[in-house]
């Protein structure tokens, strides 16, 4: 897959989660998370190596064959750099999105301040 493919592909999921149309699922391992869609299943996960941190994104077919995959590392500064720091960086935000309608976390923080205030 060409990188602007790649690239392409990664915005729509970043918006496709947005709106909530994609089934993410907690896959059981810390930071990793999987969506099945049609023949077709994305497994995203966060990785801690050499003091920085990795995401990666694979695409698998239905039987399971890895198709394409695409890992992106933190830069050193904070700054959002252009070409891989970019990719990391919307890869860290669709984790986040991912984690988030995984794990249920909005209900999960409206029972927390629920629970918090009838304390």
């Amino acid at each position: 897959m060409r990188d602007a493919d790649f690239d392409d592909l990664v915005n729509t999921l970043l918006q496709k989660t947005k709106q909530g149309r994609l089934p993410w699922k907690d896959a059981k391992d810390r930071d990793a998370f999987s969506c099945a869609l049609g023949a077709f299943t994305f497994d995203l996960r966060r990785v801690e190596a050499d003091d920085r941190t990795v995401i990666q994104l694979g695409i698998k077919d239905s039987p399971g064959h890895l198709l394409w995959e695409v890992r992106a590392r933190s830069a050193v500064s904070s700054v959002r750099p252009e070409g891989q720091g970019n990719l990391y960086h919307r890869l860290c935000d669709l984790l986040e999105l991912a984690r988030n309608q995984a794990l249920g976390l909005d209900a999960k923080l409206a029972l927390l301040r629920e629970t918090l205030a009838n304390a």
